[in-house]
């Protein structure tokens, strides 16, 4: 019995990392230098993808040790809690929620497959092309090779701390600078 005890302790503090994770990541992704007329959009779709990016992160850095499986597999559980949370916040009927939710489940692994390669090469260019075709549908974007060079300079420090650390906001990179239109 003692021994269950103690796996329910476990993974109570993995909940809570996973948690603080996902606190984390959101309060990154909402740094306001992401967003404007020559960054991301600052609309629900344009924050979604930014929070799936830094999702991607995180998990490919948690993924890098098969000892936080088990955080990596609660950290996306909340992660999709707290997308459904921002749903209802947002005022989708609790009705449309579940297929919202799906269609945004589809959407995180479709850029976990499409950025993962190209964050793990690494690759900057491959990872500008997906984040154009994900973030800005394909159209021109000139943030869109500051925003890869980001990420890869993200994953890169995740990777360079211990996985307890990397929800110290100081283990992230600042925003890129938007650039300035020709």
């Amino acid at each position: 019995m003692a021994f269950l005890g103690l796996f329910g302790q476990r993974n109570g503090v993995l909940r809570r990392e996973a948690a603080g994770l996902c606190l984390t990541i959101t309060r990154v992704a909402r740094q306001p230098g992401f967003y404007g007329p020559n960054g991301i959009p600052d609309s629900l779709p344009g924050r979604l993808e930014l929070m799936i990016l830094h999702g991607v992160l995180v998990l490919l850095r948690l993924r890098a040790d098969p000892a936080h499986a088990p955080l990596a597999q609660l950290f996306v559980d909340r992660l999709f809690k707290s997308f459904d949370e921002g749903l209802r916040e947002a005022g989708i009927g609790d009705l449309s929620v579940p297929k919202s939710m799906r269609r945004i489940a589809a959407r995180f692994y479709a850029r976990l497959k499409d950025y993962e390669p190209a964050l793990m090469a690494p690759d900057a260019h491959a990872l500008t092309q997906a984040l154009k075709l994900h973030v800005w549908e394909g159209a021109i974007s000139l943030y869109a090779e500051p925003l890869a060079q980001y990420a890869l300079q993200a994953l890169e420090q995740l990777h360079a701390r211990p996985a307890q650390l990397i929800q110290e906001l100081q283990t992230w990179p600042a925003a890129p600078a938007q650039p300035h239109p020709l």
